[in-house]
């Protein structure tokens, strides 16, 4: 099955009509689409069709032709670095020429529709001011959509880092963040890599990120480090450099944390000391009049203001949801909608799986 491939999967269509191709990451489309709406899809017999939407934003063009391969390539040193195929660390092998290291982790994801939240994007402004920023919230409230308007609010320089599943060692995320750092203010990071370099498996994680925050604070750039998904790690000392960068950070570096878990160290302490500030699901939560211009705006749907209303009230603004359900209302007539909305007032479960129910199985 292509969903063992280590490599991504790309679907490129085109369109007769405007003459244009479209293209699709599939395994991603898998994962993050098709499980939510048909979630059986996989225990279908040989016959059944399945049908995969494209979207009109992915349009094959210049722009998207240098992410894309950016994307591969990166994808491809992953790989190779997961089979085995480079053995040595990153930090031995890397000439003092060439800093940049190809990681996944280092990549922005690629968000083309998300809703503007101004009630949002002003407020982690206002607390960059003073400190760091932890988006502690569930999957699907839209962590990942908000630091996307923030960028495009106020265009910082910034280095995005995004933790996975994937095991990785402290080095190696210490290495691959300077690297990051370095790539976005030509300077700081320089020192920090070649203390790595130089010292190999005795260097001493403590002096390395002390070494970073002091470039940091001496370049003259202020810069956003965006580190998302810290609840995949597991590893002990790298949640230790992060709380050094959260304690000591810098005056020109704001940092946003994203994770679906607490803070595994000093949540408590940091707050106290105004060193951060802590948005949670109630804070993300969509308001009634931001779910009703996403569904109108986003998803082109109009409900009438009483379904906008119970369907804001039963999902408590987890856009995740909202958008399960609007994506399945466009799927079906206004006379079947407004069944939808009676059945659902005698629902006891979650809205997420009722739609998925009613109207994907």
């Amino acid at each position: 099955s292509f969903e063992r491939s280590t490599l991504p999967i790309l679907l490129v269509v085109f369109s007769s009509t405007d003459r244009k191709a479209y293209y699709l990451w599939v395994k991603s489309y898998l994962r993050q689409v098709l499980d939510a709406r048909k979630p059986n899809w996989r225990q279908q017999d040989g016959k059944s069709e399945i049908t995969l939407h494209v979207p009109l934003a992915n349009a094959f063009d210049k722009a998207a032709h240098e992410l894309i391969l950016n994307h591969v390539q990166q994808e491809a040193a992953k790989a190779a670095l997961h089979s085995g195929t480079l053995s040595t660390p990153h930090y031995l092998r890397e000439s003092r020429g060439n800093r940049f290291l190809a990681s996944s982790r280092l990549i922005r994801p690629r968000i083309v529709d998300y809703l503007p939240r101004p009630r949002l994007t002003d407020r982690i402004a206002n607390a960059s001011a003073r400190g760091s920023i932890f988006l502690h919230t569930d999957a699907g409230y839209g962590k990942t959509w908000l630091i996307h308007d923030f960028i495009a609010a106020t265009n910082p320089s910034f280095v995005w880092y995004t933790f996975s599943q994937d095991a990785i060692s402290a080095m190696q995320f210490l290495e691959e963040l300077s690297s990051g750092i370095l790539r976005q203010t030509d300077t700081a990071g320089t020192k920090t890599l070649d203390y790595l370099i130089d010292r190999g498996k005795d260097a001493r994680l403590d002096e390395a990120v002390g070494i970073l925050l002091e470039e940091v604070q001496c370049c003259d750039h202020q810069l956003l480090l965006i580190i998302e998904d810290l609840h995949c790690v597991s590893d002990n000392v790298c949640n230790a450099i992060l709380e050094s960068l959260l304690s000591l950070r810098p005056l020109n570096l704001c940092v946003i944390v994203t994770s679906r878990l607490p803070l595994p160290f000093g949540q408590a302490r940091l707050i106290a000391q105004g060193l951060l500030t802590v948005m949670e699901r109630s804070d993300l939560a969509f308001s009634l009049n931001e779910t009703q211009e996403y569904l109108e705006k986003n998803l082109n749907l109009t409900l009438a203001p009483e379904q906008i209303r119970y369907l804001n009230f039963r999902t408590g603004g987890w856009i995740a949801a909202v958008a399960l359900a609007g994506n399945a209302l466009q799927e079906v007539t206004s006379e079947r909608s407004q069944l939808l909305f009676e059945r659902l007032n005698g629902y006891d479960g979650n809205v997420f799986n009722f739609f998925a129910e009613e109207v994907y199985a």
